[in-house]
């Protein structure tokens, strides 16, 4: 039986499920290898089966209610998959935790410091979506 995967996208800019979709020469290799059930980016029904033996996820956790499926979804999975800069370390997201807003804003529009000019590919900020190659973080078993 092929293992059965789940993706799920939470706060970012979902690049790595795009990532995923254009590694077109290797996909298909794969996906003849697991069962894919659910991915809102990536499948067009969800089988939400209730029980997963990969959970991938990507995107920081920002609210309660992302906290709350999170949980949801790790009691669902054998294995967990932290899928990118914002899985694994808040990505751009967490910047607000560490610096004031006005920073925040300087740092990831630029001179602007307001949402109608972003910075230009190649701007160095932390985690930026533009520097960050999406490395997967460790996986992470579910303990028995």
């Amino acid at each position: 039986m092929k293992p059965r995967v789940g993706m799920f996208a939470f706060t970012c800019c979902e690049g790595c499920g795009l990532a995923v979709i254009e590694c077109e020469n290797e996909l298909l290799d794969v996906l003849s290898l697991i069962d894919l059930v659910e991915w809102r980016e990536g499948l067009s029904e969800k089988a939400n089966p209730p029980e997963l033996d990969i959970a991938l996820v990507e995107g920081s956790i920002s609210t309660h209610a992302d906290e709350q499926k999170l949980k949801a979804i790790r009691e669902r999975a054998q294995v967990l998959v932290a899928l990118g800069a914002c899985a694994h370390t808040g990505g751009l997201n967490a910047l607000k935790n560490r610096y004031g807003m006005n920073q925040v804003k300087q740092m990831v529009y630029g001179e602007a410091g307001d949402s109608s000019t972003p910075s230009p590919p190649g701007r160095s900020a932390p985690s930026c979506r533009w520097t960050c190659s999406c490395p997967a973080a460790p996986l992470t078993a579910r303990s028995s």
